[in-house]
């Protein structure tokens, strides 16, 4: 038997670990996660105009017996999509996780990468202040996607504001990023419990979180990010969890680390200037530990010259 309910949300923030997650999620036999990870029907216009069929048709084939995730971490920076859960789930809305990383290190993170992939070539700072300045023109892109948004993607405290005006604080598990990567043997059993997870198990090590990475080959990247000649086929003969497995073994090694010069003590200074005013805020909403990041002083763990 199958169902189509989504169980869970994997809300955000882009380039905090939802990746990672996701894939160690996808490693247990009671989680079903979507192999064309990152859905974004309710971050992406377009995406949600085709409706509930189209959204439903991601989960085909999840078994009953399984939880039902939705890993999209535009879903915490697109302003929209808060409405748009809360409409389409009416009585019974998903748990939604929440992954928080330092938003200093990764508005870093994502400008490097950006510079990798080929499409930022101005400098960190007049990136950072063009963002800026574009936020108050046109607060949200139509696609729901982070690239570009290096400092709009890291106030977490205005884009759960926004959610926790419609759903209830303990609809939400918040996860800091650095703690799941360093201490995942004390994090997981805290997000199976919080989702109900009793069958399956985890497998080995935490994956790779909070690393820029870039793909050697863009043809395998697509390959085992969505759709492929023969998936059918193959989902016929290999077990689920043994497809994941194999796919993010492929991605591991299709992937190679950005190497990222330090940060000035300038851009440090502008961006926890930046930046504060949101986590004291974010301290205000939800009881979280923000030990991982050195507290207010968001230093901890960054390479600053």
């Amino acid at each position: 038997m199958v169902k189509s309910e989504v169980d869970f949300l994997i809300l955000g923030a882009a380039k905090s670990g939802t990746t990672a997650l996701a894939q160690d999620l996808s490693f247990r036999e009671d989680v079903f996660i979507p192999e064309v990870k990152e859905v974004e029907f309710f971050s992406s216009d377009k995406s949600f105009a085709r409706g509930s069929k189209f959204y439903e048709s991601h989960f085909k084939g999840a078994p009953t017996e399984a939880l039902v995730g939705d890993a999209s971490p535009q879903y915490l920076y697109r302003d929209v999509a808060a409405e748009r859960i809360r409409g389409y789930f009416p009585d019974q809305p998903p748990k939604m996780v929440v992954m928080l990383r330092n938003p200093i290190a990764r508005a870093y993170s994502s400008y490097w990468q950006a510079r990798a992939i080929g499409g930022e070539s101005r400098s960190f700072e007049d990136a950072i202040r063009e963002e800026r300045n574009r936020i108050h023109r046109q607060p949200s892109d139509p696609s729901g996607r982070t690239l570009g948004a290096f400092v709009g993607a890291g106030l977490y405290g205005v884009q759960l504001a926004r959610y926790l005006n419609l759903f209830p604080l303990s609809s939400f598990l918040v996860i800091i990023s650095e703690e799941y990567r360093s201490e995942p043997s004390t994090v997981r059993p805290r997000i199976a419990s919080w989702l109900g997870l009793t069958r399956g198990r985890w497998s080995g090590s935490a994956a790779s979180a909070n690393v820029a990475r870039l793909p050697k080959s863009s043809i395998v990247n697509q390959v085992v990010r969505g759709a492929y000649p023969g998936r059918a086929s193959v989902a016929r003969i290999l077990p689920r969890v043994m497809r994941h497995r194999i796919k993010n073994a492929i991605d591991r090694r299709n992937m190679e680390t950005i190497r990222t010069p330090p940060l000035s003590r300038d851009q440090f200074n502008r961006l926890h200037e930046i930046f504060l005013p949101d986590v004291q805020n974010l301290t205000r909403l939800l009881p979280v530990d923000l030990a991982p990041w050195g507290g207010l002083d968001l230093n901890r763990g960054l390479r600053i010259r």
